[in-house]
């Protein structure tokens, strides 16, 4: 309802909706809930595990998939909105080619052009090393208690030998696993907002 609410309140507002590789964005979400303890096993199979779960409820469903079908989500601003105040950008547009997105904003916006030069990452996610383990702290409160007994110093110390340095990466099988997930739904979502995806479906085929 968020979109008719927008509308009823501020007709003429300016929509901006950014979209990333829907694949890109599901194991990015894994590995954030991975961190977080919300889950403990591998990729695909937190994956598939969740897409069969009935209860879709927000907190109770990571909507692993569910979040990346873009289509029925764009089209219902697009349905509410008139075309001049809907812009949808990529994200790795926006990551990659930063200025000419900003300026890009600016000029939809109607305000005065910005110059940036990066855009620095925000919210990395770390890999626990043992992640049952850290499945089990988290869900028993273990993390609240760590917190309340050492000082934050020593904790982040302490990260070193409890979570990987480097970051886990989704592999070409498992990309092409979860495209099958997404693959009709980015087609429609090129019509409807008349883009080419094609990056979207490299190495997946």
């Amino acid at each position: 309802e968020a979109a008719e609410l927008i509308k009823s309140v501020i007709p003429n507002a300016k929509i901006i909706i950014c979209l990333r590789d829907p694949v890109e964005r599901a194991f990015s979400h894994y590995k954030m809930a991975l961190e977080m303890g919300f889950v403990k096993g591998c990729f695909l199979e937190e994956i598939d595990k969740d897409f069969r779960k009935l209860d879709k409820t927000w907190g109770v469903s990571e909507l692993f998939i569910e979040l990346g079908m873009y289509y029925k989500q764009v089209k219902r601003y697009k349905d509410i909105f008139p075309k001049n105040q809907i812009k949808v950008i990529l994200f790795n547009d926006f990551i990659n080619a930063s200025q000419s997105t900003i300026i890009s904003i600016c000029d939809f916006l109607e305000i005065k052009k910005m110059n940036i030069s990066t855009i620095p990452k925000m919210n990395t996610t770390l890999t626990p090393k043992n992640k049952k383990l850290h499945y089990i702290i988290s869900t028993l409160r273990g993390k609240s208690l760590i917190q309340s007994i050492f000082p934050n110093k020593l904790i982040n110390k302490m990260k070193k030998y409890y979570f990987n340095t480097s970051s886990i990466q989704i592999s070409i099988n498992e990309q092409r696993y979860m495209y099958d997930y997404f693959k009709l739904d980015i087609v429609k979502l090129e019509k409807l907002i008349r883009c080419d995806l094609s990056r979207w479906k490299v190495n997946k085929n």
